[in-house]
């Protein structure tokens, strides 16, 4: 407890010290202008606090979301409470058309580790001090009859698609950090994860422009450890002990075309990507626990459009993938026992807890920006704010496998598996698999807030906001399933200090877990995980 307290006592002077940290970005220029730069520094601090109790419940134990990341935190307690320092240096040649970016950050989190079990080291280091370097890249323009294009080597991150919230769509060029993307104050560059490409892009007539890339170095996506707060397994992430399979490097590319109507305020895209999984399936293969394996050789294709009418900002994306991996149970000698999680198992010396199956998804996204002017009801009398946003997306997600039994020859074995819900079993009262995967899912993601310039706090951007996500039926995917009922809604209070430059900014926020409950067992893995979050950047 005294080591506890000696460094809350810590983040709360590193709190102070930040909030008093004056202004000092470097910004420089040579004399003729043909050199420019900046040196920046993002300073944070940050905590997350438990404020739900842990669920003892024997429904609760049944459904195998009761692991140590769940009983490590109690009540009361802080999961994180941070440091962190995010700096970046960037320079530019305008004259050569050449520019430079290199962006990296260090945390160090004083409350990860105060568990009610010990992490393992591997655990420890993801979530305690993990130093990282994120971009790390350099550009040269060039001008071809009368079109612009660039050219960029390094470290880098590419957005491709229109979706606002949800994954599995187009954009999944970059591996995401999920683990960072749960903790209260990280920033949207330390979530994707840059990774070292090669990237072209310029126009080739009016209104039609493109973009191509070659990644040369393979890079997973990242997941809350063994342990962790928002870990949901124990056999899965860093500390948890398996064994993994990493793919080649190779067969990484991808090609996006984009056409504007000259006069039009439409954009259509085309999009092709070859790349292997940045997820794991998990098999049984000889060793004492299995192995988590990266698969190889995946193909997307997609199409997407956005556009304006009226005040509503839309876009739309579809993407297919021949190949996508759904989630399956053991390898059982007949369909009959495949519901028994007992067995009998067959004899396989590989058993892959995965198929490969046809993948569908397409999401609509919607943003609607309010003032004064043009909503004076709601914006006006009813908030009294100077502006108002909107922002809705729903995602609809097809395979060619849901419920059921996959039947499939293995090393001249025939075995039989159950097809999984989100990746999960689920078991009825008799204690019998069951297997509730819908070919059919989706996802509803409605973010709202409202902003006060000086009115509230003066010299500061107030905005209150408020996020809803809910999961329509259970996704067969091993990678990013999802499952039938769960929702969330987050509640948070920003700040801004001088808007205009972003020096300070702030947060306060509440996350509560809640739904998916049905007539086998809970689907809601966080119900118990409600937490309550704070964050304070300060940029120099």
């Amino acid at each position: 407890m005294a080591g506890q307290l000696k460094n809350l006592l810590i983040a709360s002077a590193v709190l102070s010290s930040l909030a008093a940290t004056p202004v000092m970005a470097v910004t420089f220029q040579n004399d003729a202008g043909t050199l420019t730069g900046d040196f920046t520094t993002v300073l944070g601090t940050g905590f997350g606090l438990r404020v739900s109790g842990i669920d003892t419940s024997p429904e609760f134990a049944a459904s195998g979301f009761a692991v140590s990341g769940d009983k490590n935190y109690s009540k009361g307690h802080f999961f994180s409470l941070y440091v962190k320092a995010t700096p970046e240096f960037s320079f530019a040649l305008p004259e050569q058309g050449i520019s430079f970016l290199a962006r990296a950050t260090i945390q160090h989190d004083f409350a990860a580790d105060w568990t009610n079990s010990p992490l393992s080291q591997p655990a420890r280091n993801q979530l305690v001090t993990n130093p990282q370097l994120l971009d790390l890249w350099v550009s040269k323009s060039f001008d071809i009859n009368g079109q612009t294009g660039r050219v960029r080597i390094g470290n880098q991150v590419i957005n491709w698609g229109e979706t606002l919230y949800a994954s599995g769509g187009i954009n999944s060029i970059n591996a995401y950090d999920y683990q960072k993307y749960a903790i209260p104050g990280t920033l949207l560059k330390e979530v994707l994860l840059p990774a070292p490409m090669i990237s072209v892009a310029g126009g080739i007539l009016p209104g039609l422009r493109f973009e191509t890339y070659y990644q040369v170095a393979w890079n997973a996506d990242k997941f809350a450890p063994a342990g962790g707060y928002f870990s949901t397994s124990d056999t899965f992430g860093n500390g948890s002990g398996w064994n993994q399979i990493k793919p080649s490097n190779s067969g990484q590319f991808g090609f996006s075309g984009h056409y504007k109507p000259v006069g039009s305020g439409v954009d259509f895209g085309f999009y092709y990507l070859h790349y292997n999984d940045k997820a794991p399936v998990y098999q049984t293969d000889g060793t004492p626990n299995g192995s988590y394996r990266y698969l190889e050789n995946r193909s997307l294709y997609g199409v997407s459009s956005n556009g304006a009418v009226g005040d509503w900002a839309l876009g739309w994306e579809a993407s297919y993938r021949p190949r996508d991996a759904v989630g399956l149970g053991g390898c059982y000698t007949s369909p009959q026992s495949t519901y028994n999680p007992s067995g009998p198992f067959a004899d396989t010396s590989v058993c892959p807890y995965s198929i490969d199956a046809r993948k569908i998804q397409t999401s609509v996204s919607a943003v609607l920006g309010m003032t004064p002017s043009d909503y004076p009801f709601l914006v006006k009398h009813v908030l009294h704010a100077d502006n108002a946003q909107l922002s809705l997306e729903a995602v609809m997600v097809h395979y060619n496998i849901g419920a059921g039994t996959v039947s499939r020859n293995l090393n001249g074995a025939q075995v039989y598996q159950p097809v999984l819900a989100g990746g999960y079993f689920f078991q009825d009262s008799s204690g019998n698999l069951v297997s509730t995967a819908n070919k059919y899912s989706g996802s509803l993601n409605v973010d709202f807030n409202w902003s006060y310039d000086g009115n509230v706090i003066p010299g500061w951007l107030f905005t209150p906001d408020i996020f809803y996500s809910y999961q329509l039926n259970d996704n067969p995917s091993a990678l990013a399933g999802a499952l039938a009922g769960t929702q969330a809604t987050t509640i948070s209070l920003f700040f801004v200090q001088n808007a205009s430059k972003n020096v300070i900014t702030a947060g306060l926020s509440y996350t509560n877990y809640f739904g998916g409950k049905n007539r086998y067992l809970t689907r809601q893995y966080y119900r118990d995980r409600d937490f309550v979050g704070g964050y304070l950047n300060v940029t120099f």
